[in-house]
């Protein structure tokens, strides 16, 4: 699920020894604990707790570790200088969480049902329901240079620079950035972004279907006893999701 170049499966983000002791165990995961404590399980509750700094810190703190990951684990002796560059940024953020909005552009996504649009493949709720991963995306077409990190049901887009709708390349109307101490509304804010990162978000899913079909894991999915059991687990929801948005998509979409 990770830019770990094999086709494995994996259930937790990899670690690897990038940090010490005190700052896994104690600083990274106090940030994680109030996310998982105040965010996780209600998005679209207090607005004010996106602005909280152990929020800002947290997406950082996962941007900079999925760097250290790129630097330590790609093929490509090519991506190591961009990886420094943007592991570089994030740690100076960290370190000074008020350039959030100034030198790092932190754009969050709450997945929201998908079911009438053409330009995704069904699909893509099950990916932003459930996906772990991380991508560099460096600039291109206007666009400045980024990491794009997915955990279940969130989206965050990290820049070095401001997105900008107008006469770009951004398709956000209104592209909103998490700032200290600023409240958000993730009902309503970046709400375009899948289609925005449409490319992006239908090669993943035709690779994850791939990879399923690959484990063994696509016929368990659609048909296993599990569902019949437990028809409110996320993964069939979202699976509930994709078939509303075929069958919208075979009926409006050309």
């Amino acid at each position: 699920m990770l830019n770990g170049w094999k086709r494995e499966k994996q259930f937790d983000i990899y670690k690897g020894p990038y940090l010490c002791a005190k700052c896994d165990n104690e600083v990274f995961s106090s940030w994680e604990r109030h996310f998982a404590k105040s965010l996780w399980q209600k998005p679209f509750g207090e607005p004010s707790v996106w602005g909280d700094e152990r929020t800002i810190l947290f997406v950082l703190s996962l941007a900079y570790r999925y760097c250290l990951h790129f630097i330590a684990t790609s093929p490509i002796e090519a991506n190591k200088p961009y990886s420094e560059k943007m592991r570089d940024l994030f740690k100076g953020a960290m370190l000074d969480p008020a350039q959030v909005g100034q030198s790092v552009f932190v754009y969050p996504y709450v997945h929201q049902p998908i079911a009438d649009q053409c330009g995704l493949l069904p699909g893509v709720n099950h990916l932003l329901q459930l996906a772990v991963h991380g991508m560099s995306l460096p600039s291109e077409d206007g666009l400045p240079d980024s990491l794009l990190v997915l955990l279940p049901g969130f989206v965050f887009l990290l820049c070095s620079g401001e997105l900008r709708p107008r006469g770009g390349a951004c398709e956000i109307v209104n592209p909103v950035s998490l700032k200290l101490n600023a409240s958000l509304d993730a009902s309503r804010s970046n709400i375009e972004m899948p289609l925005f990162l449409r490319q992006l978000f239908n090669r993943m899913v035709g690779e994850s279907q791939g990879h399923q079909k690959q484990l063994g894991l696509w016929h368990r999915l659609a048909y296993g006893a599990d569902k019949m059991l437990n028809p409110g687990r996320r993964c069939y929801l979202a699976q509930s999701q994709d078939h509303k948005l075929l069958f919208w998509q075979r009926e409006n979409c050309s």
